[in-house]
């Protein structure tokens, strides 16, 4: 954990549907295998997803910056 240290950003607050943009690039990649698993007859599934956002209103948004 970070020390508490003077002009680092600890809270983010405000209206985010406003302030925010958040996507998902390419789509969610699912895999599955039972090669680790053949003598127990489970199967293994893991989801990959690949996200972004950007600040789109910066007058929606606020920060509490210790001092």
């Amino acid at each position: 954990m970070a020390t508490m240290t003077t002009g680092l950003t600890t809270i983010v607050y405000g209206n985010f549907t406003r302030g925010y943009f958040a996507r998902i690039a390419g789509g969610i990649r699912v895999e599955s295998t039972n090669a680790d698993k053949w003598t127990t007859d489970l199967v293994s599934v893991r989801f990959i997803v690949r996200g972004g956002g950007n600040i789109v209103d910066t007058n929606a948004l606020r920060k509490l910056v210790m001092a």
